[in-house]
Protein backbone atom coordinates (compact mmCIF):
# COMPACT_ATOMS: atom_id res chain seq x y z
CA UNK A 1 0.00 0.00 0.00
CA UNK A 2 1.63 3.34 -0.98
CA UNK A 3 0.61 6.16 0.89
CA UNK A 4 -1.30 9.25 -0.26
CA UNK A 5 -3.20 12.12 1.03
CA UNK A 6 -6.58 9.98 1.17
CA UNK A 7 -5.57 7.49 3.46
CA UNK A 8 -6.25 8.42 6.57
CA UNK A 9 -8.47 5.66 8.05
CA UNK A 10 -5.84 3.29 6.07
CA UNK A 11 -4.15 0.95 8.15
CA UNK A 12 -0.25 1.13 8.26
CA UNK A 13 1.30 -1.54 6.61
CA UNK A 14 4.69 -1.22 6.35
CA UNK A 15 6.61 0.81 9.04
CA UNK A 16 9.95 2.25 9.15
CA UNK A 17 11.61 2.11 12.26
CA UNK A 18 14.62 4.47 12.69
CA UNK A 19 16.96 6.37 15.67
CA UNK A 20 18.43 9.00 16.57
CA UNK A 21 22.04 9.45 16.99
CA UNK A 22 22.05 7.79 20.94
CA UNK A 23 24.23 10.90 21.94
CA UNK A 24 21.91 11.49 25.21
CA UNK A 25 19.84 8.50 25.48
CA UNK A 26 17.54 7.71 28.89
CA UNK A 27 16.33 4.86 27.47
CA UNK A 28 17.10 1.15 25.74
CA UNK A 29 15.90 2.46 21.99
CA UNK A 30 16.70 -0.73 20.70
CA UNK A 31 15.13 -2.84 23.76
CA UNK A 32 11.90 -0.63 22.45
CA UNK A 33 11.78 -0.90 18.94
CA UNK A 34 12.09 -4.93 19.84
CA UNK A 35 9.11 -4.73 21.99
CA UNK A 36 7.18 -2.74 19.59
CA UNK A 37 7.78 -5.32 16.55
CA UNK A 38 7.23 -8.58 19.32
CA UNK A 39 3.88 -6.75 19.94
CA UNK A 40 2.40 -6.33 16.18
CA UNK A 41 4.32 -9.84 14.48
CA UNK A 42 2.03 -11.26 11.53
CA UNK A 43 0.08 -7.86 11.72
CA UNK A 44 2.51 -4.78 10.33
CA UNK A 45 5.81 -5.45 8.30
CA UNK A 46 8.33 -3.35 10.83
CA UNK A 47 11.51 -2.49 8.61
CA UNK A 48 14.91 -1.52 10.70
CA UNK A 49 15.58 0.46 7.33
CA UNK A 50 15.66 3.71 5.51
CA UNK A 51 14.26 1.78 2.16
CA UNK A 52 11.07 2.42 1.69
CA UNK A 53 8.38 3.72 0.58
CA UNK A 54 6.47 3.44 4.10
CA UNK A 55 3.11 4.25 5.29
CA UNK A 56 4.37 5.17 8.76
CA UNK A 57 7.96 5.75 9.88
CA UNK A 58 8.66 5.39 14.01
CA UNK A 59 11.56 7.74 14.61
CA UNK A 60 12.83 6.21 18.18
CA UNK A 61 14.82 9.45 20.39
CA UNK A 62 16.76 8.79 23.36
CA UNK A 63 15.63 12.40 24.66
CA UNK A 64 13.44 15.69 23.88
CA UNK A 65 15.97 16.69 21.44
CA UNK A 66 14.44 14.52 18.68
CA UNK A 67 17.91 15.27 16.49
CA UNK A 68 17.24 11.94 14.20
CA UNK A 69 16.73 12.79 10.37
CA UNK A 70 13.45 12.32 9.63
CA UNK A 71 13.66 13.82 5.53
CA UNK A 72 13.66 11.22 3.39
CA UNK A 73 10.52 8.78 3.63
CA UNK A 74 8.57 10.82 1.34
CA UNK A 75 4.47 10.48 2.61
CA UNK A 76 5.15 8.73 5.12
CA UNK A 77 3.62 9.62 8.67
CA UNK A 78 6.43 10.34 11.15
CA UNK A 79 5.65 9.30 14.71
CA UNK A 80 8.39 10.71 17.08
CA UNK A 81 9.08 9.14 20.29
CA UNK A 82 11.14 10.98 22.70
CA UNK A 83 11.03 9.24 25.79
CA UNK A 84 10.20 5.58 27.35
CA UNK A 85 6.84 4.39 26.52
CA UNK A 86 5.69 1.26 25.97
CA UNK A 87 4.94 -1.18 22.73
CA UNK A 88 1.14 -0.69 23.77
CA UNK A 89 1.52 3.19 24.04
CA UNK A 90 3.79 3.61 21.03
CA UNK A 91 1.15 1.58 19.08
CA UNK A 92 -1.84 3.09 20.04
CA UNK A 93 -0.46 6.84 18.98
CA UNK A 94 0.09 5.22 15.72
CA UNK A 95 -3.10 3.69 15.94
CA UNK A 96 -4.00 8.04 16.43
CA UNK A 97 -1.63 8.91 13.59
CA UNK A 98 -3.85 7.20 11.30
CA UNK A 99 -7.09 7.61 12.67
CA UNK A 100 -7.50 4.15 14.11
CA UNK A 101 -8.11 2.43 17.70
CA UNK A 102 -5.90 -0.31 17.47
CA UNK A 103 -2.41 1.16 15.52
Amino acid sequence: MKMNDDSHGASPKRVGITFCGGCNQSYDRVALAGNIRDAVSGRRDFVYSSNGPFDAVIVICGCDCACADTEGFGRARILTVRRFLTADEVLSMLGDLFGQQDG
